[in-house]
């Protein structure tokens, strides 16, 4: 027994999955061939029924693409991109053979690239037709046919149907056991995790078959006997979409609030789902399947009598998935550049709200670099899961009209009174401001905003101290703290963690019953929250891009001379409002320079500057169905010429809180109340006791300056 099989079960998994090449490279000097494949759809069968080792060709997201895009556009698929850049950089250099197939414009663009320029001994495109009729499988089957005398020419010998058979026998028997393995994600929790699944997964990618076999036997026992030890969480996730072949995503998915139970991808089920039927002819039996029962957006189905058929007939395999996992959420996944699956992201999305199952599409990078940017999203998106009942406390709200939207003062807040009065904080660590409310059952007693530096753990201390001094506290009288926005992992005293986008959700909420939809017009990003009945259903974020953000406007102020605060009322004093096309930070700042050359007054270029943001800001909002009331909160919300360029492009009276920086604060301090209301007494002494252990660390912190957070 080689060393490379001596670990069994996950830890084999693991470490193939770790050293991708370790044993085809092993099999290599034994003597055996490796056959690199696109995507899902050559014939594995007909390369293990001539003992090559079929390797499936994957990117690496650890690895910035470099060599590739001296040889593919910028603009195709970066999976395939990075495909083909691994490949240039040797990582494939062990394969004797090369198949690609027209699964996607991606796949066959990178094949022919990649016969060109990778020199493997063979090669073989696989052509294949966008229908799944009886004359696309003959179609089919003769492009099979094809391919299989290729690979008799260079292995030198036949496949016979004996062979073959074998072959489709042993592919078939890892289908079923992936299958039962997929059944012990069933149970709550699953009693396999999503990353262990996709370890497993690219494993059965990487050997031959029987070895393969051998695996699964040894991960379903090990599974079936080991104590369950994955957490419960409120999301079972369905993943719909682009492959995801790394654990850095699977496991930040899994650490905002999901188990992940089923994927729908070419590295999930989908090659796995069927078996390949026995036919008289092998080959028809082996084309049928491959074009009818691996479900891609690539084959075209049947045309129904009308939308919602037609929809049936594409999607109606993920009901009973939805059904089998009860599943409660899912996302799609769009690779960047990914059409093939990006056309159909507002089709999959009408599926599934018709099932009444939320859907959150993501277009990533191909990089693990852009994984953990993404946690907010998957963190707000699981705080969306699940009944959320809210009490609202009694309050009185007034407002004043300031031109055409409305600024309101809350006058009075009464919460649900415990036996001694509690002390809440929420804590909101942005990207340039942070944050902290302090309050109890009927009244803020604190409010603290200052800058965001580099030091957050720090940083929280110091707004926490500043805090606690102004509502004259000490810190083990505060009953409970939540921390929300970007920081908010690095508040170290915080009792529990809680997105921005929900924390804005409740604290507008509460400030505005009526509000729908929320702006939030941050230092470094904007987003959209859409709400109904008091839950957040729905957001969008631009996280990419600095483009309409405070950073933005920052920049603007800085290159026509004037004070960030007052480029809002000059906006208003323009009478004619200049054109601004560009609202990329870079070239706005040369077009604000254009427009100042061509005689353009500062409070004309601004109007158009606020124009041209409100525009975009618009554009990226209405994806989630705009409706009155509407509130902008955030540093933007102080900007008086924005709100109204908003006003303008959304067509209603938008509303401003007194304070709109502190909002996502006030929100947090709100969750923190509810949360400590759902404490028992004993529970919340042993919080209680372990505060006032917590105090002596930090006042020790907080007064420490040379703390490096």
């Amino acid at each position: 027994m080689t060393e490379n099989t001596k670990s069994t079960g996950l830890a084999r998994a693991h470490e193939l999955y770790s050293h991708r090449s370790k044993r085809a490279r092993e099999l290599k000097a034994e003597g055996k061939k490796a056959m690199g494949y696109f995507c899902c759809f050559p014939p594995l069968e007909l390369m293990t029924a001539l003992d090559f080792l079929p390797v499936r060709i994957l990117g690496d997201m650890d690895e910035p693409i470099t060599v590739a895009d001296g040889y593919l556009p910028t603009v195709m698929c970066i999976f395939y991109r990075s495909c083909f850049d691994v490949g240039m950089k040797g990582k494939y250099d062990y394969l004797e053979g090369f198949v690609g197939s027209h699964a996607c414009d991606g796949a066959e663009r990178t094949s022919h690239i990649w016969r060109n320029y990778m020199k493997t001994p063979c090669n073989f495109f696989l052509d294949m037709p966008h229908t799944s009729s009886s004359e696309a499988v003959r179609f089919f089957k003769d492009q099979m046919t094809y391919f299989k005398e290729t690979l008799e020419d260079f292995a030198g010998k036949k496949i016979t149907n004996d062979r073959l058979e074998e072959a489709i026998s042993l592919h078939n028997k890892q289908r079923q056991l992936v299958r039962a393995l997929y059944d012990l994600r069933k149970p709550d929790p699953p009693l396999l995790s999503g990353s262990e699944m996709l370890q497993v997964i690219i494993s059965l990618m990487v050997i031959p078959v029987e070895e393969g076999i051998q695996l699964l036997e040894e991960v379903l026992q090990e599974v079936k006997t080991r104590p369950n030890t994955t957490e419960k969480r409120p999301g079972r996730l369905l993943i719909w979409g682009s492959l995801i072949d790394h654990t850095a995503f699977t496991g930040l998915i899994e650490k905002s609030g999901f188990n992940i139970v089923v994927e729908d991808t070419a590295i999930g089920a989908r090659p796995f789902w069927h078996d390949v039927e026995k036919t008289e002819d092998p080959m028809y039996g082996l084309a049928k399947h491959y074009l009818e029962e691996v479900k891609c957006p690539r084959t075209f189905s049947k045309s129904g009598k009308n939308y919602r058929e037609d929809l049936e007939n594409r999607f109606g395999y993920l009901k009973e998935f939805a059904k089998y996992w009860n599943v409660n959420a899912v996302y799609a996944n769009i690779i960047r550049n990914c059409d093939i699956h990006g056309y159909e992201v507002p089709a999959i999305k009408d599926y599934f709200e018709s099932l009444d199952l939320p859907v959150l599409t993501i277009e990533p990078d191909y990089s693990s670099a852009a994984i953990e940017p993404l946690r907010t999203r998957f963190q707000a998106f699981a705080e969306t899961i699940g009944p959320v009942s809210h009490p609202r406390p009694g309050m009185v709200v007034s407002g004043r009209r300031c031109g055409a939207f409305t600024f309101c003062r809350v006058r009075r807040l009464v919460f649900q009174k415990r036996d001694k009065r509690m002390i809440l904080v929420g804590i909101d660590i942005g990207s340039t401001i942070t944050k902290v409310v302090i309050r109890n059952q009927k009244e803020i007693s604190a409010i603290v905003i200052q800058p965001t530096d580099a030091f957050h753990r720090r940083l929280a201390n110091t707004v926490m101290e500043k805090a606690l001094v102004q509502a004259g506290l000490s810190f083990d009288q505060v009953d409970f703290i939540v921390a929300t926005g970007y920081g908010r992992i690095n508040v170290p005293f915080a009792d529990a963690q809680v997105t921005e986008i929900t924390c804005h959700m409740r604290g507008i909420n509460w400030l505005f019953p009526d509000v729908r939809t929320i702006i939030d017009i941050g230092g470094q990003d904007t987003k959209g929250i859409k709400l109904e009945n008091g839950k957040l259903v729905d957001f969008v974020m631009n996280d990419k891009c600095a483009a309409g953000t405070g950073r933005f406007l920052e920049v603007i102020s800085d290159v026509l001379g004037v004070r960030v605060e007052d480029i809002g009322e000059l906006s208003l004093r323009s009478s004619r409002p200049a054109d601004i096309s560009s609202i990329c930070t870079v070239f706005a700042e040369q077009e604000a320079l254009l427009r100042l050359s061509e005689g353009y007054s500062v409070e004309d270029i601004l109007a158009g500057i606020h124009k041209a943001n409100a525009s975009r800001i618009y554009s990226m909002v209405r994806k989630i169905n705009i409706e009155p009331d509407l509130a902008i909160t955030g540093g933007g919300a102080k900007n008086i010429g924005l709100c109204k360029a908003l006003e303008e492009r959304i067509g209603f009276p938008v509303v401003v809180p007194p304070e709109p920086l502190i909002t996502g604060a006030l929100g947090a301090s709100i969750i923190a109340a509810e949360k400590t209301l759902r404490l028992s007494a004993e529970e919340l002494r042993q919080k209680q006791g372990k505060r006032r252990l917590e105090a002596v660390t930090f006042f020790d912190e907080s007064s420490t300056r040379g703390q490096t957070g």
